[in-house]
């Protein structure tokens, strides 16, 4: 069964259609590390600073993933 991790208030502020399992593990790091091994479809992640993101994108990364923002371009390190 799919997996989608995200925080705690998510359902109050979107409506979702995801067809699997919806999550909050309680650790941003936990949830990246689980869809950088596979274990998750995708992690929602809101009200991150882009330094607490950094080790995310190098972790993902290495596991041949992308990070994107909601309007689904890219997240880069550098904007």
């Amino acid at each position: 069964e799919s997996l989608l991790l995200t925080y705690s208030r998510f359902h109050h502020h979107y409506h979702s259609t995801f067809p699997g399992k919806i999550r909050d593990l309680g650790c941003t790091a936990a949830h990246i590390c689980y869809v950088a091994t596979g274990r998750a479809e995708a992690a929602l992640i809101a009200n991150e600073s882009y330094q607490d993101l950094a080790a995310a994108c190098i972790i993902v990364e290495a596991a041949g993933g992308k990070i994107y923002k909601l309007d689904g371009s890219e997240f880069l390190l550098n904007e």
